[in-house]
Parts: C-alpha cells; sequence; structure tokens
C-alpha cells in the first residue's frame, strides 16, 4: 500500500502503542505524524493534510471522543470529511455507539495486526 501523497496522523498518549503505530503504517509505504493528545492532533490537522486519522480514546486534556466532534464541526461549517478511526482497547458494542456518536468512522481494537491496520487503511484512503 503506497500513496506518494498520503500521512497518517497517530493520536496517542502511550510512547509504546505510539511507536508501533507509527512503524506499522511506515510498513505500509505511508508517512505518519503522532500527536500525544487532542489538543495536539487539533494544531497538527490544522497546518497538515491528512488522509485519515488513527486516534486513542483516552488520552488526557482532550480525549479521541472530543477532538473527533471538534473536527466534525470544523468540517461541518467549512467542507470536506477526514476518516477518523479508533484505535482503543474498548470495542463492546456500547463503546462502539458512543464512538460512531462522536463522530468517528470506524473502529480498531489493540493491538492490532498489520494486515487488519492495512485493510482499516484501505477501506478508508480511497
Amino acid at each position: 500500500m503506497t500513496a506518494k501523497d498520503a500521512r497518517v496522523l497517530i493520536v496517542e498518549d502511550n510512547p509504546t502503542s505510539q511507536d508501533v503505530l507509527l512503524q506499522q503504517v511506515e510498513l505500509l509505504g505511508l508517512a505518519g505524524d503522532c500527536a500525544n493528545n487532542g489538543i495536539e492532533a487539533l494544531e497538527l490537522w490544522k497546518t497538515r493534510t491528512y488522509s485519515i486519522i488513527l486516534t486513542d480514546i483516552n488520552m488526557p486534556l482532550m480525549d479521541g471522543c472530543e477532538l473527533t466532534r471538534k473536527i466534525r464541526e470544523k468540517e461541518e461549517m467549512e467542507g470536506g470529511h477526514i476518516p477518523i478511526i479508533g484505535v482503543t482497547d474498548y470495542a463492546m458494542p456500547d463503546d462502539i455507539q458512543l464512538y460512531r456518536e462522536s463522530g468517528m468512522d470506524g473502529h480498531l481494537a489493540k493491538p492490532s495486526k498489520l494486515e487488519t491496520l492495512e485493510d482499516v487503511l484501505q477501506q478508508w484512503m480511497r
């Protein structure tokens, strides 16, 4: 999977999880940037063009659901839609419903295999 200008924004407060996701994204031939929380992610999203956002749910300062709501509000005013995928340990039906209600397009359970991540990226980065 390669896309010359494709860039993935990884939002994750755990450095090890951040490194693993970034390495997986790079193994798939994509470039990625990392943010430690939703506040950092919003700043990066405002200044760079991303093809998809992979966000943890539970983070300090601003969690993944709040980040998603803020991005969706901005998109509603300005247009556009970036795929946002929740990357989480919590994948029960009630949790997934909460992620959907915040505006996320999908979810990916942690830890994810490279093949699973590739499938998700191919699905949402058309």
